[in-house]
């Protein structure tokens, strides 16, 4: 249903009458815009689609993308890569070392560049974790049940959401919207991996999945 707005002779009482015509699967854009000629016109042309994972999609799409593989910061500093403090050795090792190294041979612990480490995140090591309020626009709590399992399915060195830092963030905006109501910013400059590696990536999980289900 078309519905083309007239204006009335009848202005002094800001009275419109309405027509409305009836289309049947438009073709073409003049047939909803009729006699008007349009200042500006724009096209679009679909490169790629990019289907989520799991949701409603093309049994042959080329690409797929997963929450785990997509993320965004925003600044290119805001995404520093998890590395561990030191060289990884058990609890029971660690001991002995330290004990080793600061009554033994004397070493001051605060001037040791490298030392033994037995407790670290090992899910987050070797990835580029960020945080953004964005990410909760796509990753739910069922994230952080399987946590770590998360996280393995990130490549090392791959950008990736930050769920622990995003319980904070969510935290603090139900805080500050508790506080005041304050809109969300509908433009924003993110930074992300580089579109051929995403694609890369995503088209090799298509692949995967489609194999899966032949």
């Amino acid at each position: 249903m078309c519905v083309r707005l007239l204006a009335s002779a009848a202005t002094s009482t800001r009275r419109r009458r309405f027509h409305t015509a009836s289309r049947q699967q438009p073709t073409d854009s003049a047939q909803i815009d009729g006699g008007v000629q349009p200042k500006y016109q724009f096209h679009l042309e679909v490169d790629q689609i990019i289907f989520r994972s799991g949701g409603n999609r093309a049994s042959n799409a080329e690409l797929l993308w997963t929450p785990e593989s997509f993320a965004v910061a925003k600044s290119k500093d805001d995404a520093k890569l998890e590395r561990v403090e030191g060289y990884y050795v058990p609890h029971d090792v660690r001991v002995q070392i330290l004990l080793y190294l600061t009554e033994d041979l004397l070493i001051d612990r605060n001037h040791a560049k490298i030392w033994p480490v037995s407790e670290y995140d090992r899910a987050k090591e070797g990835k580029r974790v960020s945080k953004h309020p964005l990410h909760d626009t796509f990753i739910g709590k069922d994230a952080e049940q399987r946590r770590d399992a998360f996280y393995d399915q990130a490549k090392r060195g791959a950008l990736v959401a930050g769920l622990d830092e995003q319980r904070q963030i969510n935290t603090s905006i139900a805080s500050q919207r508790k506080a005041k109501s304050q809109p969300v910013e509908r433009v924003q400059k993110v930074f992300t991996m580089k579109l051929n590696q995403l694609e890369e990536e995503w088209r090799s999980f298509a692949d995967r999945s489609r194999a899966e289900t032949e």
